[in-house]
Protein backbone atom coordinates (compact mmCIF):
# COMPACT_ATOMS: atom_id res chain seq x y z
CA UNK A 1 0.00 0.00 0.00
CA UNK A 2 2.85 2.36 0.83
CA UNK A 3 4.54 1.58 -2.48
CA UNK A 4 1.27 2.29 -4.28
CA UNK A 5 0.95 5.67 -2.57
CA UNK A 6 4.54 6.49 -3.52
CA UNK A 7 3.82 5.74 -7.16
CA UNK A 8 0.56 7.71 -7.14
CA UNK A 9 2.27 10.73 -5.58
CA UNK A 10 4.70 10.70 -8.53
CA UNK A 11 2.25 9.72 -11.27
CA UNK A 12 -0.20 12.56 -10.51
CA UNK A 13 2.26 15.47 -11.06
CA UNK A 14 3.78 13.65 -14.04
CA UNK A 15 0.35 13.11 -15.59
CA UNK A 16 -0.66 16.77 -15.06
CA UNK A 17 2.61 17.91 -16.61
CA UNK A 18 2.33 15.65 -19.67
CA UNK A 19 -1.35 16.53 -20.10
CA UNK A 20 -0.47 20.25 -20.05
CA UNK A 21 2.24 19.64 -22.66
CA UNK A 22 -0.30 17.90 -24.90
CA UNK A 23 -2.91 20.64 -24.51
CA UNK A 24 -0.29 23.28 -25.35
CA UNK A 25 0.77 21.25 -28.38
CA UNK A 26 -2.83 20.95 -29.61
CA UNK A 27 -3.49 24.67 -29.13
CA UNK A 28 -0.28 25.57 -30.97
CA UNK A 29 -1.33 23.35 -33.88
CA UNK A 30 -4.78 24.97 -33.84
CA UNK A 31 -3.24 28.44 -34.08
CA UNK A 32 -0.93 27.34 -36.91
CA UNK A 33 -3.83 25.76 -38.84
CA UNK A 34 -5.93 28.89 -38.36
CA UNK A 35 -3.09 31.16 -39.47
CA UNK A 36 -2.69 28.99 -42.57
CA UNK A 37 -6.40 29.40 -43.40
CA UNK A 38 -6.12 33.18 -42.90
CA UNK A 39 -3.06 33.25 -45.12
CA UNK A 40 -5.04 31.56 -47.90
CA UNK A 41 -7.57 34.42 -47.82
CA UNK A 42 -5.01 37.19 -47.51
CA UNK A 43 -3.93 39.29 -50.48
CA UNK A 44 -1.99 42.50 -50.92
CA UNK A 45 -2.52 44.61 -54.02
CA UNK A 46 0.07 47.08 -55.25
CA UNK A 47 -1.12 50.00 -57.35
CA UNK A 48 1.79 51.24 -59.43
CA UNK A 49 2.18 54.13 -61.83
CA UNK A 50 4.40 52.07 -64.11
CA UNK A 51 5.79 48.58 -64.45
CA UNK A 52 7.79 47.37 -61.45
CA UNK A 53 10.85 45.17 -61.11
CA UNK A 54 9.24 42.19 -59.36
CA UNK A 55 12.58 40.75 -58.22
CA UNK A 56 13.29 44.00 -56.35
CA UNK A 57 9.86 43.94 -54.72
CA UNK A 58 10.39 40.33 -53.59
CA UNK A 59 13.50 41.39 -51.67
CA UNK A 60 11.45 43.73 -49.46
CA UNK A 61 10.46 40.82 -47.21
CA UNK A 62 11.21 37.11 -46.86
CA UNK A 63 7.47 36.59 -46.29
CA UNK A 64 6.60 37.62 -49.86
CA UNK A 65 5.85 34.49 -51.81
CA UNK A 66 4.19 35.14 -55.16
CA UNK A 67 3.89 38.43 -57.08
CA UNK A 68 1.90 38.57 -60.27
CA UNK A 69 0.37 41.23 -62.49
CA UNK A 70 -3.41 41.49 -62.31
CA UNK A 71 -5.01 41.13 -65.75
CA UNK A 72 -6.97 44.35 -66.35
CA UNK A 73 -9.09 42.68 -69.07
CA UNK A 74 -10.45 40.20 -66.55
CA UNK A 75 -11.22 43.00 -64.10
CA UNK A 76 -13.12 44.98 -66.72
CA UNK A 77 -14.99 41.89 -67.86
CA UNK A 78 -15.99 41.09 -64.29
CA UNK A 79 -17.43 44.61 -63.97
CA UNK A 80 -19.62 44.04 -67.06
CA UNK A 81 -18.71 47.44 -68.50
CA UNK A 82 -20.07 47.89 -72.02
CA UNK A 83 -17.48 49.97 -73.85
CA UNK A 84 -16.44 50.05 -77.46
CA UNK A 85 -12.89 49.20 -78.45
CA UNK A 86 -11.73 52.83 -78.50
CA UNK A 87 -13.12 53.63 -75.05
CA UNK A 88 -11.72 50.40 -73.66
CA UNK A 89 -8.25 51.22 -74.99
CA UNK A 90 -8.41 54.72 -73.52
CA UNK A 91 -9.61 53.40 -70.17
CA UNK A 92 -6.90 50.74 -70.00
CA UNK A 93 -4.17 53.24 -70.86
CA UNK A 94 -5.32 55.58 -68.09
CA UNK A 95 -5.41 52.89 -65.42
CA UNK A 96 -2.40 52.17 -63.20
CA UNK A 97 -0.75 48.75 -63.10
CA UNK A 98 -2.00 46.36 -60.43
CA UNK A 99 0.06 43.60 -58.81
CA UNK A 100 -1.12 40.87 -56.46
CA UNK A 101 1.07 39.65 -53.61
CA UNK A 102 0.60 36.33 -51.83
CA UNK A 103 2.52 35.83 -48.60
CA UNK A 104 4.18 32.57 -47.64
CA UNK A 105 4.28 33.37 -43.91
CA UNK A 106 1.50 34.64 -41.67
CA UNK A 107 2.10 38.22 -40.54
CA UNK A 108 0.29 40.03 -37.76
CA UNK A 109 -1.17 43.50 -38.32
CA UNK A 110 1.97 45.30 -37.14
CA UNK A 111 4.21 43.37 -39.54
CA UNK A 112 1.74 43.89 -42.38
CA UNK A 113 1.83 47.64 -41.79
CA UNK A 114 5.64 47.59 -41.76
CA UNK A 115 5.65 45.71 -45.08
CA UNK A 116 3.13 48.17 -46.57
CA UNK A 117 5.21 51.15 -45.46
CA UNK A 118 8.33 49.58 -46.92
CA UNK A 119 6.63 48.95 -50.28
CA UNK A 120 5.09 52.42 -50.43
CA UNK A 121 8.56 53.99 -50.23
CA UNK A 122 9.03 52.89 -53.83
CA UNK A 123 8.43 56.05 -55.94
CA UNK A 124 6.59 54.02 -58.62
CA UNK A 125 4.07 52.60 -56.13
CA UNK A 126 0.99 54.73 -55.64
CA UNK A 127 -0.66 52.67 -52.90
CA UNK A 128 -0.69 49.25 -51.24
CA UNK A 129 -4.01 47.72 -50.20
CA UNK A 130 -4.64 44.60 -48.15
CA UNK A 131 -7.59 42.26 -48.40
CA UNK A 132 -8.10 39.56 -45.81
CA UNK A 133 -10.76 37.54 -44.08
CA UNK A 134 -12.21 39.27 -41.03
CA UNK A 135 -11.21 36.68 -38.43
CA UNK A 136 -8.65 38.75 -36.52
CA UNK A 137 -10.67 38.62 -33.29
CA UNK A 138 -10.65 34.83 -33.16
CA UNK A 139 -6.94 34.78 -33.99
CA UNK A 140 -6.13 37.27 -31.24
CA UNK A 141 -8.23 35.23 -28.83
CA UNK A 142 -6.31 32.05 -29.71
CA UNK A 143 -2.98 33.83 -29.27
CA UNK A 144 -4.14 35.17 -25.88
CA UNK A 145 -5.28 31.71 -24.74
CA UNK A 146 -2.00 30.18 -25.94
CA UNK A 147 0.02 32.79 -24.03
CA UNK A 148 -2.01 32.27 -20.83
CA UNK A 149 -1.72 28.50 -21.18
CA UNK A 150 2.04 28.79 -21.74
CA UNK A 151 2.44 30.77 -18.49
CA UNK A 152 0.12 28.37 -16.67
CA UNK A 153 2.08 25.37 -17.99
CA UNK A 154 5.27 27.01 -16.73
CA UNK A 155 3.82 27.20 -13.20
CA UNK A 156 2.59 23.60 -13.47
CA UNK A 157 6.04 22.51 -14.61
CA UNK A 158 7.75 24.16 -11.63
CA UNK A 159 5.29 22.73 -9.09
CA UNK A 160 5.36 19.28 -10.70
CA UNK A 161 9.17 19.18 -10.75
CA UNK A 162 9.30 20.10 -7.04
CA UNK A 163 6.82 17.32 -6.20
CA UNK A 164 8.68 14.82 -8.39
CA UNK A 165 12.06 15.66 -6.84
CA UNK A 166 10.53 15.34 -3.37
CA UNK A 167 9.18 11.88 -4.20
CA UNK A 168 12.51 10.78 -5.70
CA UNK A 169 14.21 12.01 -2.54
CA UNK A 170 11.93 9.72 -0.54
CA UNK A 171 12.94 6.83 -2.78
CA UNK A 172 16.60 7.71 -2.30
CA UNK A 173 16.21 7.42 1.47
CA UNK A 174 14.23 4.17 1.15
CA UNK A 175 16.98 2.61 -0.97
CA UNK A 176 19.93 4.32 0.72
CA UNK A 177 21.18 1.10 2.34
CA UNK A 178 21.14 -0.76 -0.98
CA UNK A 179 22.91 2.17 -2.70
CA UNK A 180 25.59 2.33 0.01
CA UNK A 181 26.28 -1.43 -0.13
CA UNK A 182 26.63 -1.37 -3.92
CA UNK A 183 28.93 1.63 -3.64
CA UNK A 184 31.16 -0.25 -1.17
CA UNK A 185 31.55 -2.97 -3.80
CA UNK A 186 32.58 -0.37 -6.37
CA UNK A 187 29.37 -0.40 -8.42
CA UNK A 188 29.21 2.37 -11.06
CA UNK A 189 26.81 5.27 -10.55
CA UNK A 190 24.07 4.06 -12.90
CA UNK A 191 24.25 0.51 -11.58
CA UNK A 192 23.75 1.44 -7.92
CA UNK A 193 20.93 3.83 -8.85
CA UNK A 194 19.30 1.43 -11.30
CA UNK A 195 16.21 0.84 -9.15
CA UNK A 196 15.50 4.58 -8.92
CA UNK A 197 15.84 5.10 -12.66
CA UNK A 198 13.59 2.11 -13.25
CA UNK A 199 10.85 3.38 -10.91
CA UNK A 200 10.96 6.88 -12.37
CA UNK A 201 10.97 5.63 -15.96
CA UNK A 202 8.00 3.31 -15.41
CA UNK A 203 5.91 6.07 -13.82
CA UNK A 204 6.95 8.57 -16.50
CA UNK A 205 6.03 6.21 -19.34
CA UNK A 206 2.69 5.37 -17.71
CA UNK A 207 1.88 9.07 -17.21
CA UNK A 208 2.95 10.06 -20.73
CA UNK A 209 0.89 7.30 -22.34
CA UNK A 210 -2.16 8.06 -20.18
CA UNK A 211 -2.05 11.79 -20.94
CA UNK A 212 -1.60 11.26 -24.69
CA UNK A 213 -4.40 8.68 -24.91
CA UNK A 214 -6.74 10.96 -22.96
CA UNK A 215 -5.97 13.92 -25.25
CA UNK A 216 -6.51 11.71 -28.31
CA UNK A 217 -9.90 10.64 -26.94
CA UNK A 218 -10.97 14.20 -26.12
CA UNK A 219 -9.96 15.55 -29.55
CA UNK A 220 -12.23 12.97 -31.18
CA UNK A 221 -15.12 13.61 -28.80
CA UNK A 222 -18.33 14.99 -30.31
CA UNK A 223 -18.42 18.02 -27.98
CA UNK A 224 -14.89 19.08 -28.96
CA UNK A 225 -15.64 18.61 -32.66
CA UNK A 226 -18.80 20.75 -32.40
CA UNK A 227 -16.89 23.42 -30.46
CA UNK A 228 -14.31 23.69 -33.23
CA UNK A 229 -17.06 23.82 -35.85
CA UNK A 230 -18.88 26.66 -34.07
CA UNK A 231 -15.69 28.72 -34.03
CA UNK A 232 -15.04 27.84 -37.68
CA UNK A 233 -11.73 26.27 -36.64
CA UNK A 234 -10.03 23.31 -38.21
CA UNK A 235 -9.38 20.44 -35.81
CA UNK A 236 -5.57 20.15 -35.69
CA UNK A 237 -3.94 16.91 -36.81
CA UNK A 238 -3.22 14.59 -33.91
CA UNK A 239 -0.71 11.90 -34.75
CA UNK A 240 -1.09 9.65 -31.73
CA UNK A 241 1.91 7.44 -32.57
CA UNK A 242 4.24 10.39 -33.21
CA UNK A 243 3.05 12.27 -30.14
CA UNK A 244 3.41 9.16 -27.97
CA UNK A 245 7.05 8.75 -29.02
CA UNK A 246 7.63 12.47 -28.38
CA UNK A 247 6.20 12.19 -24.87
CA UNK A 248 8.16 8.99 -24.24
CA UNK A 249 11.36 10.78 -25.27
CA UNK A 250 10.56 13.58 -22.82
CA UNK A 251 9.82 10.97 -20.14
CA UNK A 252 13.20 9.27 -20.72
CA UNK A 253 15.17 12.52 -20.53
CA UNK A 254 13.14 13.66 -17.52
CA UNK A 255 13.82 10.40 -15.69
CA UNK A 256 17.57 10.50 -16.29
CA UNK A 257 17.95 14.17 -15.37
CA UNK A 258 15.71 14.32 -12.29
CA UNK A 259 16.96 11.09 -10.71
CA UNK A 260 20.60 12.09 -11.29
CA UNK A 261 20.06 15.58 -9.83
CA UNK A 262 18.20 14.22 -6.80
CA UNK A 263 20.84 11.57 -6.05
CA UNK A 264 23.68 14.10 -6.18
CA UNK A 265 21.64 16.52 -4.08
CA UNK A 266 20.96 13.93 -1.36
CA UNK A 267 24.27 12.09 -1.56
CA UNK A 268 25.59 13.56 1.71
CA UNK A 269 22.41 12.60 3.55
CA UNK A 270 22.62 8.91 2.66
CA UNK A 271 23.88 6.86 5.57
CA UNK A 272 26.44 4.40 4.35
CA UNK A 273 26.99 1.26 6.28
Amino acid sequence: MRSFRNHISLIIPLFIMFFSFNVLLILDRTVQAYEHSLLEDFNMVIIASKELDLSTISKESKSIGLIKTIDIDKVLNSLNINLDDINTTVLKSSLPIFYQIKLKDFLNDDKVQILKSSLEKNPNIIKVEEFKASHDLIHQFLILVETILLVFTGFILIISLLLIIKQISIWVYEHSQRISIMELFGAPFFMKSKILYKLMLIDSIFSALSATVLISYLMNHELVIKFYEKLALEIPPFNTLSDVFTMLGIALVLSLVLVSITIFKNKKDIQYS
